[in-house]
């Protein structure tokens, strides 16, 4: 007999194979991931079941505008995938907060959603051994039946009375603001309770945040600025996440606009400096000192100028009103070697793409995605964006990439990649870029071999003048030996470094130098999707 468990599991693998066989989801999932884990991979299993459900059962697809549950429910049953039972299973779902209101040896649990005050009968006869009343639990609860529901595999369990009271009384409150039963959604489960926060008060907390942020590049200024601005307003203890609506939160929006922090790192240390300066040994902040007019002028001259880039208004119209707002002659804005550096089509599009993001997903989604400003370099010289097409996309990741030196590791290469595809479903729902979708099962093959080749070439000399010739890898021997072939169909044996040859495949490529003394000298790695684009000289 199956178990409700297994029937769930199953289930949702059948609904998300079926989901990715239509055009654009699978490059919609990557770009979900980032907007679930907020720029941060899956930790571990039950985080990745969790933007699993998400994804599968509540998130509304940009293809449908619904979930795919919904949206594929029909198909499911007609193409005998799934029984209508099933379907109903996962469509009914639905996440909360519940306590364990009674526990019934043998079968189960009541849970009341603290969400909409209903109760609801779990059937787990093990899990239920586990379980004491006033006990919390967070996740997803499948609807088997009136009397019958199961909770998911990565739900949560805490037993923490004062948790408790905390979630009863700030989701009484939001009911209380609410028409209709109120739900809480998965993603914002996942913000509330699995991203870290560590909201503990820490001696030396505020001198530790400024030290951070000096090494981070930021003046004394605007220092004092974010803590005067923390001070100001006290922390509520009672609160179970911050830097959600409330004075963390507007700090981080102005340093995400300002500088290029990391906006995680400085969460969790202003977060600790936020309590320490709202504790009885806060420190006195003074305010910095008032902005000059001038100053005040020319913040809201380059504002416009920025916000007017953002909107696509004519570039030349928007430069002649910021010469005008700073008092600026035009010969001498002709003179100026600091004037602005427009990004060209594709960088213009990519601005666009970045400011949507950050309008309809906020700040941080932007941040993690600003990866794909490489893309607008590389696409300078394109005159029309209508033009780009495979080539360039491939020409871009498998041999810019690597030849200019861009990613520092292979983290950066999985973060610009994981930039890219979003871009990519971007444009094509937005901008009717349909020939982008032939990209996706090539970013699928170099999501796996770009971050290998990047960390290789950090064991190679760096060069990028494109001297040298061209190999393919044929075969790996021993003793950090390769057999190189080049576009002659001339096969040879060389020694290259060690790590190197430790991350390579039959079918990348490499760059290299064959001096008159004999010795061989490995430039730069690609690749073996290079080859596309990557013909032996």
């Amino acid at each position: 007999m199956t178990s409700a468990d297994e029937t769930v599991d199953s289930a949702l693998a059948t609904l998300e194979e079926r989901a990715l066989t239509e055009p654009g989801l699978a490059l919609e999932r990557a770009a979900a991931r980032r907007e679930f884990f907020g720029g941060d991979a899956a930790r571990n299993p039950g985080a990745e079941r969790r933007f699993r459900e998400w994804f599968l059962l509540e998130r509304p697809t940009e293809k449908w505008q619904t979930p795919p549950v919904h949206a594929l429910a029909h198909a499911l049953v007609e193409e005998g995938l799934m029984e209508n039972e099933v379907v109903a299973i996962l469509a009914n779902s639905f996440c909360g907060v519940f306590e364990v209101t009674s526990v019934v040896e043998g079968h189960g649990a009541w849970l009341r959603d603290l969400s909409s005050g209903g109760e609801h009968p779990l059937l787990d006869d093990v899990g239920a051994l586990e379980l004491t009343p006033r006990d919390v639990l967070i996740g997803r609860l499948y609807v088997f039946g009136a009397t019958a529901n199961r909770l998911s595999r990565s739900a949560a369990l805490f037993r923490d009375e004062k948790l408790r009271v905390a979630l009863e009384r700030d989701l009484q409150a939001a009911r209380a603001r609410r028409r209709g039963v109120l739900r809480v959604s998965q993603r914002e489960l996942e913000m509330m309770f699995w991203h870290e926060t560590s909201p503990i008060a820490e001696a030396g907390a505020v001198e530790r945040a400024r030290t951070w942020l000096v090494e981070a590049g930021l003046g004394d200024e605007q220092i004092e600025g974010v803590f005067a601005e923390l001070a100001s307003m006290p922390v509520d203890e009672s609160r179970w996440t911050f830097g959600m609506q409330d004075a963390l939160a507007a700090v981080l929006e102005r340093l995400a606009f300002e500088t290029e922090v990391d906006l995680e790192a400085a969460r969790r240390l202003l977060l600790a400096a936020w309590i320490e300066l709202a504790g009885p040994t806060a420190v006195v902040v003074e305010p910095p000192a008032p902005e000059s007019a001038r100053d005040r002028d020319a913040r809201a001259a380059l504002e416009a100028f920025d916000r007017g880039r953002r909107e696509g208004r004519d570039l030349e119209r928007l430069f002649a009103d910021l010469q005008r707002d700073l008092g600026i002659e035009e010969d001498e804005a002709v003179a100026d070697d600091s004037a602005p550096d427009f990004p060209g089509v594709v960088g213009a599009v990519v601005e666009e793409f970045l400011w949507e993001t950050e309008q309809e997903q906020g700040v941080e989604a932007a941040r993690a995605l600003a990866p794909i400003r490489k893309f607008a370099d590389y696409g300078q010289g394109i005159g029309v964006f209508e033009n780009l097409g495979l080539r360039d996309l491939m020409t871009f990741a498998a041999v810019w990439l690597p030849e200019r030196g861009e990613l520092a590791d292979a983290d950066a290469a999985r973060a610009t990649l994981a930039a890219l595809r979003t871009f990519c479903a971007w444009a094509i729902e937005r901008q009717g870029s349909e020939h982008l979708a032939a990209f996706g099962a090539k970013l699928d093959s170099l999501e796996q071999s770009l971050p290998r080749i990047v960390d290789a070439n950090r064991f190679l000399a760096e060069r990028r003048d494109g001297v040298g010739e061209l190999f393919e890898v044929v075969e790996l021997g021993t003793d950090a030996e390769v057999v190189l072939q080049n576009d002659r169909g001339v096969r040879a044996r060389k020694a290259l470094p060690a790590e190197v040859v430790a991350r390579l495949v039959p079918g990348d490529r490499v760059r290299a130098v064959a001096e008159r003394d004999g010795r061989f000298t490995a430039l730069r790695c690609y690749p073996r999707e290079s080859a596309d684009v990557l013909k032996a000289k």
